[in-house]
């Protein structure tokens, strides 16, 4: 495809066709203006993570031609332009989103979901063949070149997609963070209450973060400490504070019901999440829940033996099931119960037969 995908139809003619001059790629090195081919490179980068239509074929032809001139190439100077143009556009994001008090975690994800399409076309397109031989090659110390022992005195180097999600990383994600997080957590809370939200935002902030993870070579990354963790404390507090206060306002046999539907809230809520967030999920709700609980549920456990309430024993069964050693305590009651019941059984059996 010739152009990167855009979301605007309504194009002049200019961008509605490429000309013959556009499509053709001379691949000899030739003497390149830098200053020139840049502010060209530029401008078109602009309108990419604007999501605006431009001339793909001819953007990876300016690279090309930087990455292939002659006396000498100019990638080093092409990564340095782009790695401040990143800075520069990133910087300009976070304050855009920073404005946006009242909707900020929906700012935030409209604002990523351009500039994350941006760095999938940067490598998918535009800097296709930078990345190819102008960074990747570094490793190989038969290509060494002038621009890889520049990278090499950088510590880090980057395909240019990984580069921009690296800025937004520091530029934008780190300074927001305790914001977007706190934001997240109180929508989790209202839905949590039965409020009507939407957390469609909270799903999209989560990939985005576990997609700058993948950045950093951990899968799912700065997630599990800036989200997951937040998340999961929050969660703790909320139940702990409601089972307690639900028990001693309702009983335990209204708990069993509330705590079971509870247990399935979360396990849906997790899909918001990323999967491997699932299991400490579950695990944080079977403690606080059942854990926390199970000796409330016990004493109930010979009244509903007694009274033969086969719902609150069926409850029972799969609350104490989901704990590790759950059943101890009910299996005693319920041993004590049956050998009561048996020798009163057996008592009464005895008082018909025997004669007066």
């Amino acid at each position: 495809a010739r152009r990167a995908p855009h979301k605007r139809r309504h194009q002049t003619g200019r961008h509605n066709h490429t000309t013959a001059h556009n499509t053709t790629m001379s691949l000899s090195p030739r003497v390149v203006n830098f200053e020139a081919t840049w502010a060209a490179i530029q401008a078109d980068l602009v309108k990419l993570f604007a999501l605006q239509s431009i001339e793909a074929i001819s953007l990876y032809t300016e690279v090309y031609k930087l990455c292939t001139a002659v006396p000498r190439a100019f990638s080093e100077e092409l990564y340095g332009k782009v790695r401040l143009f990143f800075e520069a556009h990133t910087d300009q994001l976070c304050a855009q989103i920073q404005a946006h008090q009242s909707d900020l975690l929906d700012e935030y994800a409209r604002c990523w979901a351009k500039f994350s399409e941006g760095c999938k076309y940067c490598d998918l397109l535009i800097f296709r063949y930078f990345n190819l031989h102008c960074v990747n090659k570094v490793s190989d110390s038969k290509q060494k070149t002038s621009f890889t022992s520049f990278l090499v005195q950088r510590e880090a180097f980057h395909e240019i997609g990984t580069l921009g999600l690296i800025s937004w990383c520091q530029r934008v994600f780190e300074p927001l963070k305790s914001r977007l997080v706190a934001v997240t957590l109180e929508l989790l809370r209202q839905d949590r209450n039965g409020e009507a939200v939407s957390l469609d935002r909270v799903m999209d902030f989560v990939n985005s973060v576990v997609k700058l993870g993948l950045q950093k070579g951990n899968v799912p990354g700065i997630y599990v400490d800036d989200v997951e963790a937040p998340i999961l404390r929050d969660t703790e507090s909320y139940y702990t504070r409601e089972a307690t206060a639900y028990i001693l306002e309702n009983g335990v046999t209204p708990y069993l019901e509330k705590a079971e539907n509870r247990i399935q809230e979360e396990q849906q809520r997790a899909k918001l999440l990323h999967p491997s967030t699932l299991p400490k999920l579950t695990e944080l709700v079977n403690t606080v829940l059942v854990e926390g609980t199970k000796d409330d549920i016990n004493r109930e456990c010979e009244a509903y033996l007694k009274n033969q309430k086969i719902q609150e024993l069926n409850r029972v069964f799969r609350l104490l099931s989901r704990i590790k050693g759950g059943f101890t305590q009910v299996l005693e009651s319920t041993h004590s119960w049956v050998v009561d019941s048996g020798r009163e059984a057996l008592k009464a059996a005895v008082q018909v037969r025997t004669p007066r």
